[in-house]
């Protein structure tokens, strides 16, 4: 075989997070912790005009449809457009991936079917691993190759291609790169994106209609406007490692369009995806029609999800817009609420549903941030606006109750609806202890005291205040052997009882409001509060569900358009948190094409640092086709998404579902060992990252307990799998070193009724007359605090009230 080659050696390599949580949120674990297409273009090697081409290869077409590429040129030119890449370009995982031409003849190996005379085709080379993935773009530029030049495809159905597969059992992908914002000099176009299962081998002919693509979010700022085709910026080829497809090649020829498009109908949107206002302000939302309509359009909207609540934080005019025939653009204003509260700003989704005249396009959803106009005040503690991060004595119920001004339980002075924190228990318990602890000392030296609000009822009895200073041995400095439980959940809950929320938090949504729409790997669920999604069994085990619905029949949006499915992420951020020792869990494990459980961990500083920088360790994952298959993995900085560190564990002659297993590390400095049954099969250290990479794992870390559907790892679900799937958890433990920590406490007498602030200087803390085994009587040293308890007294009323726990610069 004659072979000419050119050849574009790999010049970029992206990782984009999944994350972040929280959000950033946190994002979703392991191997799809990165989207399959990176946000990067390439150029024509000549821009085809717009008028039918004929191809300049003999090889059997279609007749008279236009050509995008064919190769013939032999070249593989790119260039720079402002910040972005334009032209013939690649990306990867970090992997190694390249781009050529082949010069190939008739009866060639690599010949296509009919071929009658040379012909040149691009050569893709990859090496994907499971999760991995790379490919090309061909952003279509101007001939200095300096400018972005886009193409109109709406007049036609589809795209076609000849594609060259492996039969590797991983999954090629074709993205769409369609219109991008007005003004923008980087890369943010909107990718289309459809799959093709790689099982065939050699030669194959692809037509896509476009009809068939779908909406791929890379974290790119893309608009979100709909797959107009009037703005085509070029086009992608990749693949992702659905499998371990190895080192290989992939061919690509005839890239070309097919058939005439029908009439596109009238599509209804938001005519922007974030909105802003500052608090007494409005919020105008502006929604957009395509093109005129002959009759009435209307359409309905809500808010759903975020940390602003209507009613209180605004006050939504209504639930219906309506568009005058002929008229192209509409919107509402939402008043926005001026309160006295340092609460930071929120957020809301506006969220368009149930036109009439009209079909919705996808940009149906956006978010609404409310500025504050107060600023934070450093020395709160905790308000009680947000759920405390209180662990609580057994039979002690702590629940939040929100106080109008005019209210029997308002606090003097108040003037806005807040909360208060309700602490309940039994009127017989003798006493009620809650309260927090740090996974690492704080600072409060430069602190006078504390102060809170207490709601007395003239008991007469002592309420106890206690500080834990350092301990004798953190869990970084104990040895494994002398390690012990110190924290659990048991689930032991009756049943339908939704998750602790003084431990757990669910995630809301799809993950549009923590900038990740698909939670960052194209997952297909909503995750949901309610108790369908996650709720104890009454037998001892919190059951997280996957939910199969019916999106006609519900209001739920996702980033492909009706939510199909729900379900639940839970995460301890702010709640429970740890630095190091044992962290396990004993679970049953769903099973099916599609379904993705997962128990892992990310950095308490994700909000400050990003991912991968604060460091992500996959305790267990599992993708539901391997059944008896779970990962271990490490994500950090130069080691993330495909490219992460990690091992299977196999299951010898049984499943994970078929009954429960202990999943779990042990985390020392500079060490994470994974145990599946107490048997470890994976041991990496800052001597198993890549060189020239950092160990971001001697921090603190938040938990995390998922169930997702679908994703760029386990795919979608297929007719095979069965809903609802569950995933059954027994307990969450954590063991570390023993409680050491040295005591010291305040009290006051409960002998007045009502409201009451209480200020108790650092000095007025004495040492606790019982003391942990071991603990140190080092005195109390401010500059390392670990954490606080309140002992309430018994209450004949069931329930004490407490507000606005804060640091004190100057107690009097």
């Amino acid at each position: 075989m004659k072979i000419k080659i050119f050849l574009l050696i790999a010049g970029l390599s992206l990782w984009l997070a999944g994350c972040s949580q929280a959000t950033p949120a946190p994002l979703e674990p392991t191997l799809t912790k990165v989207v399959a297409e990176t946000p990067i273009a390439e150029s024509p090697t000549n821009t085809p005009e717009s008028e039918v081409e004929a191809p300049v290869s003999e090889i059997t077409q279609l007749a008279q449809l236009p050509l995008v590429d064919d190769f013939e040129t032999g070249e593989l030119l790119s260039g720079q457009a402002g910040s972005a890449p334009v032209g013939f370009i690649t990306w990867s995982d970090g992997s190694a991936v390249s781009i050529q031409t082949v010069t190939v003849e008739p009866g060639d190996a690599l010949a296509l079917p009919d071929q009658a005379a040379t012909n040149i085709i691009l050569q893709l080379n990859t090496d994907i691993s499971p999760g991995g993935w790379s490919g090309f773009s061909h952003a279509f530029a101007s001939p200095a190759l300096d400018a972005w030049v886009p193409q109109d495809w709406s007049p036609y159905e589809g795209i076609s291609m000849w594609l060259y597969g492996n039969n590797t059992g991983g999954a090629l992908f074709i993205d769409i790169l369609d219109n991008r914002s007005a003004t923008s000099s980087m890369d943010d176009a909107e990718r289309w994106t459809h799959q093709i299962p790689d099982d065939f081998t050699g030669w194959q002919q692809i037509q896509i209609p476009f009809t068939e693509f779908t909406r791929k979010d890379i974290g790119n700022s893309a608009p979100n406007d709909g797959f107009t085709l009037t703005e085509v910026h070029g086009y992608a080829l990749g693949a992702f490692g659905s499998a371990n497809m190895g080192a290989q090649a992939n061919y690509l020829d005839q890239v070309m369009l097919y058939g005439e498009a029908g009439e596109r109908p009238v599509e209804i949107s938001l005519a922007e995806t974030t909105f802003q206002a500052k608090e007494s302000g409005l919020a105008t939302i502006k929604l957009k029609l395509n093109k005129p309509a002959a009759e009435i359009v209307s359409v309905q909207y809500l808010t759903i999800e975020g940390n602003a609540t209507s009613g209180v934080d605004y006050t939504l005019p209504g639930d219906k817009v309506i568009f005058e025939p002929g008229q192209m653009t509409q919107s509402f204003k939402i008043p926005i609420v001026d309160d006295t509260l340092a609460e930071g700003n929120e957020q809301t989704l506006v969220v368009l549903y149930n036109p009439t005249g009209a079909v919705l396009n996808p940009q149906s959803r956006a978010i609404l941030t409310i500025r504050d106009n107060e600023a934070p005040d450093p020395d709160f503690i905790t308000d009680f606006n947000q759920f405390p991060p209180f662990f609580a004595s057994e039979g002690v119920d702590l629940s939040l109750l929100t106080v109008a001004p005019e209210g029997e339980l308002a606090l003097p002075d108040q003037i806005d609806p807040e909360n208060i924190l309700a602490v309940n228990y039994p009127a017989d318990q003798l006493s009620a202890n809650f309260g927090h602890f740090y996974p690492q000392g704080q600072d409060w030296s430069q602190k006078a005291g504390l102060s809170f609000w207490y709601y007395g009822a003239n008991t007469g009895e002592p309420v106890n205040l206690e500080l834990l200073g350092a301990p004798a041995a953190t869990s970084g400095e104990a040895a494994p052997g002398d390690w012990s439980l110190t924290w659990s959940d048991e689930f032991d809950d009756p049943a339908g009882t939704s998750p602790n929320p003084a431990i757990w938090q669910p995630e809301i949504g799809d993950g549009m409001l923590n900038g990740i729409p698909g939670w960052g790997n194209g997952e297909l669920e909503y995750y949901t509060a309610q108790p369908e999604n996650a709720a104890t069994d009454g037998a001892g085990n919190l059951v997280i569900t996957a939910q199969k619905i019916d999106p006609a029949a519900s209001n739920l949006m996702c980033w492909y358009g009706p939510c199909e499915y729900t379900s639940a992420r839970l995460i301890t951020r702010d709640r429970a948190e740890f630095e190091f020792g044992r962290v396990e869990a004993r679970m049953k494990l769903p099973y099916g094409p599609g379904i993705w459980p997962a128990f892992w961990m990310l950095g308490t500083d994700l909000s400050e640092v990003g991912w991968p920088q604060s460091g992500e360790i996959d305790i267990m994952e599992n993708i539901g086709r391997e059944p008896a298959t779970v990962h271990g993995t490490l994500h950090g900085p130069g080691y993330s998404g495909g490219q992460a560190i990690g091992a299977p564990y196999e299951l010898a002659d049984a499943n994970f579902s078929d009954d429960f297993h202990v999943f779990a590390i042990e985390w020392t400095p500079d060490q994470i060992a994974w145990l599946v049954d107490d048997q470890i099969f994976l041991t990496l250290t800052p001597n198993e990252i890549p060189t020239g990479t950092e160990w971001v794992y001697n921090h603190p870390f938040f938990i995390i307990l998922n169930l997702a559907v679908g994703g760029n790892w386990p795919g979608a679900p297929d007719d095979t799998t069965s809903f609802p799937q569950t995933l059954l958890v027994d307990y969450v433990r954590v063991y570390g070193a023993p409680d050491t920590f040295e005591r010291f406490e305040y009290s006051f007498t409960d002998d007045f009724e009502g409201w009451q602030q209480v200020f108790i200087p650092f000095d007025a803390f004495t040492p606790s007359d019982q003391q942990p085994e071991n603990a140190p009587e080092n005195g109390l040293v401010l500059s390392d605090i670990w954490g606080y308890n309140f002992a309430l007294p018994a209450n004949p009323n069931g329930v004490s009230y407490l507000d606005k726990l804060r640091f004190e610069t100057d107690v009097p």
